[in-house]
């Protein structure tokens, strides 16, 4: 991987004339059959997306005419890391049964 092939720059925060954030990163769109069609960056860099992919994941539990009716503590828990504290837990348990589903269906990598 090298910074100066692999990113370009995507987005640049200022505040007035003073720049406060840049953002840099790769980007592939693809078409239905996986076809490259736009791209900025390195398009065929591989990379873990992990967390920040969280609330990308949830998206079509929301954009969907599903009748789940997930509450605003609910939506933030799928789209989150969380430490498993009760409130984390309960708030999982009333989402799994909103979809009937139970823990059972849940995995996680260091507990396998």
């Amino acid at each position: 991987m090298n910074f100066a092939t692999d990113y370009t720059l995507l987005a640049e925060v200022t505040r007035g004339n003073i720049v406060e954030s840049v953002h840099f990163g790769s980007i592939a769109v693809v078409d239905y059959t996986g076809k490259i069609v736009a791209s900025a960056g390195n398009p065929e860099l591989v990379t873990f997306l992990r967390s920040s992919s969280k609330p990308i994941q949830v998206l079509p539990l929301l954009v969907k005419d599903l009748p789940y009716d997930f509450t605003a503590k609910e939506i933030a828990v799928m789209c989150a890391s969380h430490s498993g504290t009760v409130e984390h837990t309960q708030t999982v348990a009333g989402i799994l049964q909103k979809i009937g589903l139970d823990e059972g269906y849940l995995s996680c990598g260091t507990h396998e």
